[in-house]
């Protein structure tokens, strides 16, 4: 008691020092006399005073003393059972000692403290309030890499690009909402509007906040496009801030039902809205860059959009907004569609040494399945095949699916005649 009374422990109280001076005159107390402990107790703190009028960190130099520490806590223990059966009650609580020089840390280690730190941290990042004062709040998906958007200038440069003309916004479908930080301006211009989130909490907030909003709980991948657009008796107009880890999908999702969508305003990383806009001159030159050649009409990024516009801020990431405007009708039927997938897929595919479509096509089993022979095709002396596939332009992709298929049709009548 008389130790931590102290002007000097009570001076550096604060810098969680006094926990492990109190345990090294512990260990001397028992079988020394009352000078030793004292002088066991000051010194370290006398040695760290003259640290800290040096500048040095106070936890770096008292580092040394950790393993004695350590070593006292059986003696500590002992010495308040012995205090509380003499006293008749509990004897003062000795500070802990802790590896980073903070008392109170019970007994975890640095490397749990860390952990349950960080724990902390990315709980709190991960969790993102509703707008405007709402006591709602969701969590964001890791998996997915979700960002939402905060910035009301931002948003509304998003909300302006939608110009949809169809009678009170029916045709406008807004995906993955969130808690509504792009739903409320654009609910107020397309009243009859509809949103697509797959989160139950957020659903359940999106209702409470705006009764009259039509709210499907179901994936955006999962969204029937087609039977949407008959619904509402036109094209739909699609805008949503993508979450990073399906933005590849989404855009596949589109490109399937562009004669169902006739504009999309989407909110993705720079990387992807490269590779979309890319021309056959350019590195990024790749499957999506081919296939929004031939279905869209316009495909222009608007902006750029900085970190400091989501919540969570996304980490090395650049993000842009981009415009698509899809053609009405699609160059291609079902099955040509999917044969040009796969063979732009397969082609892409082979990394930073790709090789000819006569080495790698066969290798799909997408096409395998589409077209039977397409070993003995891969074989044959036709030019294309002998091309690596940034050397085809978009138009010339296309007449790779359109082959292929006349290809799988003549065999699929030869078929038919020999039976």
């Amino acid at each position: 008691k008389m130790l931590s009374a102290s002007p000097l422990a009570q001076t550096l109280m604060r810098r969680g020092v006094v926990g492990r001076c109190m345990l090294m005159a512990c260990i001397l107390l028992p079988s020394a006399g009352l000078a030793e402990a004292e002088a066991a107790f000051l010194a370290p703190m006398s040695l760290t005073t003259q640290s800290c009028s040096r500048g040095l960190s106070c936890s770096r130099v008292c580092r040394r003393t950790m393993p004695t520490a350590r070593l006292a806590r059986p003696a500590v223990m002992m010495m308040q059972e012995a205090a509380s059966e003499e006293d008749g009650g509990a004897a003062p609580a000795v500070p802990e000692a802790s590896d980073n020089g903070e008392e109170g840390a019970g007994s975890l280690s640095r490397k749990e403290r860390r952990r349950s730190n960080r724990k902390s941290r990315n709980n709190s990042r991960n969790r993102i309030a509703a707008p405007t004062g709402s006591e709602g709040s969701i969590r964001r998906s890791e998996a997915l890499s979700q960002h939402f958007l905060t910035d009301e200038s931002v948003i509304m440069r998003l909300v302006e690009q939608v110009q949809d003309k169809s009678q009170g916004g029916a045709c406008v479908v807004e995906l993955g909402p969130g808690l509504g930080a792009i739903t409320q301006p654009l609910l107020s211009l397309y009243p009859k509007m509809t949103a697509v989130e797959l989160d139950g909490l957020a659903v359940a907030e999106l209702q409470r906040r705006h009764p009259d909003l039509d709210v499907r709980e179901q994936s955006l991948l999962d969204f029937d496009f087609a039977a949407h657009a008959k619904e509402c008796g036109g094209r739909l107009t699609v805008i949503a801030n993508v979450p990073f880890g399906i933005s590849s999908q989404t855009l596949y999702k589109l490109l399937d039902n562009s004669e169902h969508v006739k504009r999309a305003v989407l909110v993705l990383q720079q990387e992807v809205v490269n590779r979309v806009m890319a021309d056959q001159t350019q590195r990024k030159y790749s499957t999506l860059s081919v296939e929004h050649v031939l279905r869209c009409e316009r495909v222009q990024e608007i902006m750029k959009v900085p970190s400091i516009a989501f919540s969570p801020a996304p980490r090395r990431t650049a993000t842009a907004a981009i415009v698509i405007d899809y053609a009405s009708e699609a160059p291609v039927d079902q099955e040509e569609g999917g044969v040009l997938r796969a063979a732009l897929t397969t082609a892409f595919g082979e990394g930073n040494k790709p090789r000819t479509l006569g080495e790698t096509l066969w290798k799909s089993s997408a096409l395998r399945r589409a077209v039977p022979d397409i070993k003995d095709i891969c074989l044959s002396d036709i030019n294309w095949l002998r091309k690596k596939p940034v050397e085809l332009a978009p138009g010339k992709w296309l007449h790779v699916a359109r082959s292929l298929s006349s290809f799988a049709a003549t065999e699929r009548a030869v078929e038919v005649d020999n039976e």
